[in-house]
């Protein structure tokens, strides 16, 4: 009975042991927790600060618009190539009736040219037309540019 006794001791010395490691540990604790406060707040107060200069510069920025020839998708079915073109505007305001026109120039005959309208593209939006040629836009020059919009 005794032994059993003795065998629950240094079981309780243990855990006061225990308890001063945490007492002194607080200290170092509440300094990361400080910090990890400061730089929540701090980020809190840079995000809310983007968000009032997002929307007192809204609409500021007339749609910029920027083409990609995704030259790494063309889909060829027999004489014709299928290029998917990437479009964004990088303005704030709306852009409408978007004329993307791409051009393919071989050596052999006249430049070919395509197109597609996006009728709608938001700021900040991007949508993808596919143009359609005869001639592969990866082998030969190939040019794409917004031709006009409102």
């Amino acid at each position: 009975m005794s032994h059993h006794h003795d065998g629950g001791d240094p079981a309780r010395q243990a855990s006061e042991k225990g308890d001063e490691t945490t007492a002194t540990a607080p200290r170092g604790r509440s300094v990361a927790e400080w910090t990890t406060l400061t730089i929540s707040v701090l980020l809190i107060l840079a995000l809310v600060g983007l968000v009032i200069y997002v929307s007192v510069n809204d609409g500021n920025r007339p749609p910029v618009i920027e083409t990609t020839a995704e030259t790494g998708q063309i889909l060829h079915e027999g004489a014709i190539y299928y290029l998917p073109v990437t479009v964004t505007n990088h303005g704030d305001e709306t852009a409408q009736e978007v004329r993307i026109v791409a051009e393919v120039t071989t050596a052999e005959s006249e430049p070919e040219t395509a197109e597609f309208t996006i009728e709608v593209l938001a700021g900040g939006e991007t949508m993808q037309g596919t143009v359609v040629f005869t001639a592969d836009p990866a082998a030969n020059p190939l040019t794409v540019a917004v031709n006009s919009f409102r």
